[in-house]
């Protein structure tokens, strides 16, 4: 039963609680009040963004694809979180198998970073880089402005992350949701503090 609680807590962390798997293209279609555009997700390959005031297309990013392995179809991993704006102006787009980091201007490729699955949604850093869980969901990662890894911090006596992490202003602390508890992490990695969020059984 735990095995079974951690997979849905993972299926949850992914952006799949509750909801029919992604088909493609059907759903993605973003607007923030910060973007004088909105994007939508054209096919697996492209995303698109359209001025707000009068529909006139700004830019295009499309990605690039590995060729498909012989007798196979190709695999075109699609964009599974919500993007996240950063403060020097890039779009970070969480594909199922890469971070990709966007010119907000011109849709231009600033970096990418490739994940291995399962991997939580990315959440921007006041510094305009990003903190995401990795792992089976028991490690924090921070990712630089430049998509390098800065650190990891672990919390496996802990439990999983059932949440995408949550970045508290002005500190940049991260706060990571487990199944049992609430934690604490700064921005240089360190763990300021750790509280139960649910009582365990036998407990009042």
């Amino acid at each position: 039963m735990k095995l079974v609680a951690r997979l849905l807590a993972l299926t949850c962390l992914l952006g799949g609680c509750g909801k029919e798997p992604q088909k493609p293209a059907d759903l993605n279609v973003w607007h923030d009040e910060r973007w004088p555009y909105v994007l939508i997700q054209k096919d697996l390959y492209e995303i698109v963004a359209y001025d707000v005031t009068d529909g006139t297309e700004r830019w295009r990013y499309r990605r690039a694809q590995k060729p498909p392995l012989p007798h196979t179809e190709p695999y075109v991993p699609t964009v599974t979180c919500r993007p996240e704006w950063t403060n020097a102006q890039a779009i970070i787009f969480r594909f199922e198998d890469a971070i990709h980091a966007v010119d907000a201007e011109t849709g231009e490729l600033v970096w990418e970073r490739a994940l291995h699955r399962p991997t939580g949604c990315p959440t921007v850093t006041p510094d305009s880089g990003v903190v995401l869980v990795v792992g089976i969901g028991d490690r924090l990662r921070k990712l630089s402005i430049t998509g390098e890894t800065v650190w990891e911090h672990g919390y496996t006596e802990l439990g999983i992350a059932i949440a995408q992490p949550t970045v508290v202003l002005p500190s940049g602390d991260t706060l990571v949701r487990t199944e049992k508890f609430l934690v604490n992490i700064n921005p240089a990695g360190e763990r300021n503090w750790v509280v139960r969020t649910m009582e365990a059984p036998g407990e009042n």
